[in-house]
């Protein structure tokens, strides 16, 4: 009997034993594994019975073979290839190999005994993701072939019917997201060969016609030019075109030079007369500067804001002091931002020799708006003789006539609709320097200004912009007579000479009154401008100074 149960012991214990080596063996592999289970795949590459580590460079492998497929998209004649790893972001494949053998360890016991017993196969495909700005500028290159644009609603002028709103018309771009929708989301998803539409969607335009529905004119800017003057017309006539008929939307900055663009010869502009450190020039686009001062005061009678503006070095004549507005490509712009409650419309037209901009928008964003300006000090000019040789002795030729110089405010007043004054809104104070008087003179003065370099009598220099000394022969009143000659004497190039004469105050319709007297006279003081401001501001208005000089151009 004790044979027969040690023949049955023995057995017994083999057998125990074998369980709890198998026990202790699926506890290891089943619960805590360091290796991937049976049936585990990784980018359709089997890793079973591999540690992380091994795992690693056969998954690598596998990866980058996907990477060369070619994926091809296309839209009726038109293809583009490229391949995953061109459009792709790349995949940290040690991370993912770590999460994966993470998750199988967290797997179920059951689904891993399962696995174990049966060899099921568990796959794990490292997903895909596509990089954003790549994916965009295929876009931007696709749209360039395929785009149809759209076309904003616009306002135009009908000689009958008088503004009338075109309506907008749709585009077509393309579906961004629609069209990479195709692309695979995992590395197991990959074909051999992927070949994807591109679709393609309506664009709406960025003003519609519901957009301009209320539009009317808001405020309207003339000024005049000189017909005669061909290169500057022509100038002046091209920049106003590439403003004419800009929309800018709510909150929208306008930028001057980004909209004329740079004044080239191949933009199509010319020479015409500028003043370089006081002496006439030739410079390519003058009387641009017109045209955006023009333009700037018509956006002070719209009550738009003004983010950037800059005035003249000398006195203009186009516009009233202190209202002017330089541009200078790449240094000086002209900006404003459409602060109303709906997009805004420019017109801007020539007619003979006046040019005229016209701002509309919502009627209900019309403004009551008077643009003012004071005359703080007036420098004088003086007259400096140069020598020539080869004048006759004791003639004299103008070459360059003065202009006084100003320090001015220029001022903005709102008024309801009953013409009581609201507000009122100091707009800039600015320093425009006098231009000396030059006269050429032959043998016999030139002996005089000779004399005058030998004795130090030269022309003494203003504070606020100062320049090379010059020999004095008179100071001259930057205020003549009202009955002087308007135009004064011709000089070498044929250019009228300066005529400055005082206006009253000018009202929103630009009405000159010649028969104000009431004149700043040479020599006059800062206290006096300021008495004849506190004076005018006694009964709601201030005297106005407008220089009229047509023989001084813009930068």
């Amino acid at each position: 009997m004790n044979k027969k149960f040690l023949n049955f012991k023995i057995p017994l214990i083999i057998i125990s034993g074998l369980i709890l080596a198998a026990v202790f063996y699926l506890g290891q592999v089943l619960i805590i594994p360091d290796k991937f289970m049976p049936g585990v795949y990784i980018a359709g590459m089997p890793v079973a019975g591999k540690t992380e580590a091994e795992a690693v460079p056969i998954v690598e492998s596998k990866i980058r073979s996907y990477y060369h497929t070619p994926v091809k998209f296309y839209k009726d004649d038109f293809e583009y290839e490229i391949t995953i790893e061109g459009i792709a972001e790349p995949i940290d494949i040690a991370d993912n190999v770590n999460n994966i053998l993470a998750q199988e360890q967290q797997r179920p016991l059951a689904e891993k005994l399962v696995s174990f017993v049966t060899s099921k196969e568990v796959p794990y495909s490292p997903s895909l993701s596509y990089n954003e700005e790549t994916l965009k500028e295929l876009v931007e290159e696709w749209n360039d072939n395929l785009k149809v644009g759209a076309k904003n609603a616009t306002l135009e002028m009908d000689n009958n019917k008088g503004l009338i709103v075109i309506p907008e018309q749709l585009g077509l771009e393309v579906d961004r997201d629609r069209t990479f929708a195709g692309l695979p989301q995992a590395i197991d998803n990959i074909d051999d060969n992927i070949s994807l539409p591109i679709y393609l969607k309506e664009a709406e335009p960025r003003v519609l016609a519901k957009d301009l529905a209320h539009m009317g004119e808001i405020s309207s800017f003339t000024t005049n030019f000189n017909t005669s003057e061909i290169n500057r017309s022509k100038n002046l006539r091209l920049a106003a075109s590439k403003i004419n008929g800009n929309i800018i939307e709510i909150g929208e900055e306008f930028r001057f030079n980004e909209i004329v663009g740079k004044r080239t010869v191949e933009s199509g502009y010319s020479d015409a007369m500028i003043i370089v450190s006081g002496k006439f020039e030739p410079g390519l686009g003058g009387g641009v500067c017109q045209v955006s001062s023009t333009l700037y005061n018509a956006c002070l009678m719209a009550g738009l804001e003004i983010s950037e503006r800059h005035n003249h070095g000398l006195a203009v004549s186009y516009v009233q002091l202190g209202l002017d507005a330089t541009v200078v490509y790449g240094i000086q712009d002209f900006r404003f931002i459409n602060n109303t409650s709906s997009p805004i419309y420019i017109r801007a037209l020539t007619n003979g020799g006046q040019l005229t901009i016209s701002i509309y928008g919502n009627v209900a964003d019309k403004k009551n708006v008077q643009l003012t300006h004071i005359v703080d000090r007036v420098i004088n000019f003086t007259e400096v003789l140069e020598p020539k040789d080869d004048l006759a002795p004791g003639d004299k030729i103008v070459e360059v006539g003065g202009q006084p110089g100003y320090n001015v405010r220029a001022f903005q007043k709102f008024y309801d609709s009953s013409g009581a004054l609201i507000s009122t809104k100091q707009l800039s104070s600015d320093y425009y320097r006098p231009l000396n008087k030059v006269v050429l003179v032959g043998p016999d003065a030139a002996q005089t200004v000779n004399n005058h370099q030998a004795s130090g009598n030269t022309a003494p220099n203003d504070d606020k912009n100062p320049s090379a000394s010059v020999p004095i022969v008179t100071p001259v009143s930057p205020l003549p007579d009202s009955n002087s000659t308007p135009g004064g004497t011709s000089d070498l190039s044929g250019q009228p000479q300066p005529e400055t004469v005082p206006f009253a105050e000018k009202d929103n319709n630009q009405e000159k009154n010649p028969a104000a007297t009431d004149k700043i006279q040479p020599g006059e003081t800062e206290d006096r401008g300021k008495k004849k401001e506190e004076d005018a501001s006694a009964n709601n208005s201030e005297i106005i100074y407008y220089n009229h000089n047509r023989d001084i151009y813009d930068f």
